[in-house]
């Protein structure tokens, strides 16, 4: 089954929103055998927002990747204005693409993970920031042939980033056995940017067989 709210100038908040100040909610996407599944919002999208806590989406290839595929258009959020313990899991040939992915607020997390599973980006100049703002303790993990990759022709940080305000501590990035991360030339672990924010503590862990972070021209 296919939902697909492309943007019109009559739409233009054509967005998602799992867990806005509510928690506990669920979206998932589920491919299969001889069928597609896919998810097309064409503006920002957010899960847990508003101290919101609980929230997960999941896309879920079952197998067969492409199979499920969220379309993210404008991009994502994940754990804004406070919110924690939300998470994204593209998992089994699952697929994400986006303009931008946010991870903030606290402990929220992304996996993407199982062959085929992929998170990719459009081309467009946008970014990937993992812990940005107030953001603490945000994990990003990419494993067992899950692949991150062309997310952008930008930058890419792990704990603050471009117009940084706040505290950014205790974010983390892992690329586990068998996955691969593809980043742009410009990657920051750990930037402070404005006067008095603060960026420390953020770290990437490469570990395991076949794990690989490479930096694309």
């Amino acid at each position: 089954g296919e939902i697909w709210d492309s943007e019109a100038d009559s739409n233009r908040s054509n967005s998602i929103g799992i867990g806005a100040g509510a928690n506990g909610n669920k979206l998932m996407i589920l491919g299969g055998n001889g069928f597609v599944s896919t998810l097309r919002k064409s503006y920002s999208n957010s899960i847990g927002s508003g101290a919101a806590t609980g929230n997960v989406v999941t896309v879920d290839g079952a197998g067969v990747p492409g199979s499920a595929v969220f379309n993210g258009g404008g991009g994502l959020t994940i754990g804004g204005n406070g919110a924690y313990r939300n998470q994204l899991t593209i998992t089994n040939g699952g697929i994400y693409r986006y303009s931008s992915v946010v991870l903030s607020g606290i402990s929220n997390r992304l996996d993407v993970v199982g062959s085929g599973s992929q998170m990719y980006g459009d081309g467009s100049n946008h970014a990937l920031y993992l812990g940005f703002g107030y953001a603490t303790g945000n994990v990003m993990r990419v494993a067992e042939g899950g692949l991150v990759k062309d997310f952008t022709v930008w930058e890419h940080y792990i704990g603050g980033g471009h117009d940084q305000s706040g505290s950014s501590v205790g974010n983390q990035m892992i690329i586990g056995s068998g996955g691969t991360v593809i980043t742009p030339k410009e990657v920051r672990i750990g930037q402070a940017y404005a006067s008095g924010s603060l960026a420390m503590s953020n770290s990437v862990q490469i570990t395991g067989t076949g794990a690989l972070w490479t930096v694309a021209n």
